[in-house]
């Protein structure tokens, strides 16, 4: 998975300062003769980690963009030549090397003393850059994640003083005293970056300012490294009580970002759920009264209570959901509070040269489990025989309401609403300033919305359902008679089969009293829509396994969402969220041959501007699950051109 390769990125960032840190060992932190005293030391440090970043080809960890005053810039698609790394590191060997000859040989030099000063400030200046984007991106969020800011910021310091250890070292007269005053000023000091850092918004241009000041300051360092060592651990510990309060632990600080707004850090997410909640369900399942059969097997009124009692027995004897639950935890999972709402996500980087970020949103009744088998495929496709350049970084996010994300407990909670606080994570909190999107059933409502509205970020989206008509600017033209045919179809679907939309857009809370008090009534209202709107030719196990079934049916149960999850259609119902304004974002769209409608390629160009339309002749509402191989391959093919 990604998040091997995301874990050997800090490994490899540290392997790379250190192999390129031995030519300046030698220098250590005397000075050059110069008219003030220059820590070349430092140089050990600062040269080497951006030569590392430019190595390794990454920035700032997991994101790959580094915010430089209000503009977010995009580091990872900057490809240097392969020289650059090398030389970056043997220039100031090369330019101190030719200084310290022409000074032993009495010859004059070709320039003042005094001219080096901008040129060696200069040199401080890219350094910092290189520093701090390594180290911020590489080491401040996993450490400070897996330690919390004080701790990962202690370690951060420790790990960077150690680093300059041999330089100090080899400088006559140095004692151990002096080596530990130093360390715990290069402690402090790293402290000092990494919470300045953390309260700009991540900003590394705050941090190479403060890289650089503190290299300055070192000039001034008395000779008791010791006193000044302690003087500077005092600061930080200053730094650390009062900032402590506004630190979250494992995650950092709330971010100010250039937009103003506040967007709370990214936190890891793992599903626990405890022993009394799995023997509640059991007990609710064994003690289930099922009503009486009115069609024997079929499905014309709906789940028959023969399949239904199979499907809880298994369900309360055999069904693992410690196993699915271990399963659900293999995938990267995060919350982050935005707009004064928590939300759940599924957060995958991309192996590949430039991995492109895809916000992916699931429907009704449907949850995030829907992206586990696409996941792989998508972020690493050389591990499945495709091309590393069609790598992405995937987002999943579980609507409001559903699953893990809990439901603001607010009315409006639209799909453009969401759409907007979407836009939001993708932006402010994950900091893509550019991403595609893709959706079905109310994921196709909010990844319109996105189009719609967010064309500014989002560079394309791509849909396998689309929802309500076309605006009525969009329709002075006569339809065409396989747009008729389809109308005509959508028209009985809705009289035979959307009775449940009428319900949940109308009563919610009506229907929520029972299904989140009947793990029975709730499995037969969701595998009763799995039956019917997938590709399965009556049987529904022949597409999903009781395991799939159960695992999304459980996820429903043990958040008690199906309640919340249903006022998603209330909300929608009385704001007209499906007669929409045409999308001019370039769009998608993936027609499968079971899905609930499929609209001919001229009805969707009435409401979006289409550039491409695959039909399949197998799969259904649910394609990411149905049909995995053939959405991945779609999803590959339409978002290539909008890479660049």
């Amino acid at each position: 998975m990604t998040d091997a390769v995301d874990r050997r990125r800090p490994v490899m960032f540290l392997v790379f300062v250190l192999a390129l840190s031995v030519p300046f060992w030698r220098f250590g932190g005397g000075s050059l003769g110069l008219p003030i005293k220059l820590p070349v030391g430092a140089l050990q440090v600062v040269c080497p980690a951006t030569a590392a970043v430019l190595l390794i080809g990454w920035t700032e960890g997991r994101q790959g963009l580094v915010r430089l005053g209000r503009r977010v810039v995009d580091f990872s698609r900057v490809r240097p030549r392969w020289w650059f790394g090398p030389a970056l590191c043997i220039a100031p060997l090369v330019a101190f090397a030719t200084y310290w000859v022409l000074r032993a040989s009495g010859r004059p030099l070709p320039v003042p003393d005094f001219a080096l000063i901008p040129v060696l400030s200069g040199v401080f200046l890219i350094g910092a850059l290189g520093e701090e984007i390594g180290w911020s991106g590489y080491l401040t969020e996993p450490l400070t994640r897996r330690f919390g800011m004080v701790g990962g910021s202690v370690l951060i310091g420790a790990i960077w003083a150690a680093l300059q250890i041999p330089g100090w070292h080899v400088q006559a007269g140095n004692t151990p005293a002096w080596t530990a005053g130093r360390f715990l000023l290069t402690i402090a000091f790293r402290v000092i970056i990494v919470w300045l850092y953390e309260r700009t918004g991540r900003s590394i241009g705050v941090a190479v300012l403060c890289n650089t000041t503190i290299s300055v300051s070192e000039f001034l360092v008395p000779s008791d490294p010791v006193v000044a060592g302690l003087v500077a651990s005092v600061i930080a510990i200053m730094v650390i009580v009062f900032g402590r309060s506004r630190w979250h632990a494992g995650s950092g600080s709330p971010r100010r970002l250039s937009g103003g707004d506040v967007a709370a850090q990214v936190v890891p997410f793992r599903s626990e759920t405890t022993p009394e909640q799995l023997a509640d369900l059991r007990e609710r399942l064994a003690r289930t009264r099922f009503a009486p059969a009115l069609s024997g097997t079929e499905w014309t009124h709906g789940t028959p209570p023969g399949y239904l009692a199979e499907l809880l027995e298994y369900w309360r004897t055999e069904f693992d959901w410690p196993a699915a639950e271990q399963r659900l935890n293999a995938m990267p999972q995060f919350t982050a509070d935005v707009d004064g709402q928590t939300l759940h996500f599924v957060h995958a980087k991309g192996v590949g040269p430039r991995p492109f970020p895809l916000l992916f949103t699931h429907g009704w009744p449907g949850s995030f489990w829907e992206v586990h088998k696409i996941i792989g495929p998508l972020t690493d496709p050389a591990a499945y025989g495709g091309d590393p350049a069609d790598a992405f970084d995937l987002v999943a996010p579980s609507l409001p309401g559903y699953g893990f994300s809990p439901h603001p407990g607010t009315p409006g909670i639209t799909p453009a609403a969401i759409a907007g606080t979407f836009n939001k994570l993708m932006v402010d909190v994950l900091r893509y300033p550019r991403y595609g999107a893709q959706g079905g059933d109310w994921g196709a409502a909010v990844t319109s919305s996105l189009g719609r509205e967010h064309g500014a970020t989002v560079a394309a989206i791509h849909l396998n359902l689309m929802l309500g008509a076309p605006a009525p600017d969009q329709l002075t033209t006569e339809l065409s008679p396989v747009e008729q045919a389809y109308l005509d179809g959508v028209k009985q679907w809705r009289e035979e089969g959307g009775g449940y939309g009428h319900i949940q857009g109308t009563r919610p809370s009506t229907l929520a009293a029972g299904l989140s008090d009947s793990p029975a009534g709730l499995a037969a209202w969701i595998v009763e829509k799995f039956r019917a709107w997938s590709d399965c030719d009556g049987d529904v196990e022949s597409v999903f396994s009781k395991d799939d079934l159960l695992t999304n049916i459980t996820l429903y149960w043990l958040t008690n969402s199906i309640g919340t999850s249903a006022r998603l259609y209330y909300e929608a119902t009385h704001s007209g969220a499906f007669n929409t304004a045409y999308v001019r974002t370039p769009t998608g769209y993936a027609s499968f041959a079971k899905e609930i409608g499929t609209p001919p390629r001229e009805w969707v160009a009435r409401a979006y501007n289409l550039t491409r339309f695959t039909e399949f002749d197998r799969g259904g509402h649910f394609a990411a699950l149905e049909r995995p191989d053939e959405l991945v391959t779609e999803i590959r093919e339409f978002f290539r051109p909008f890479r660049d």
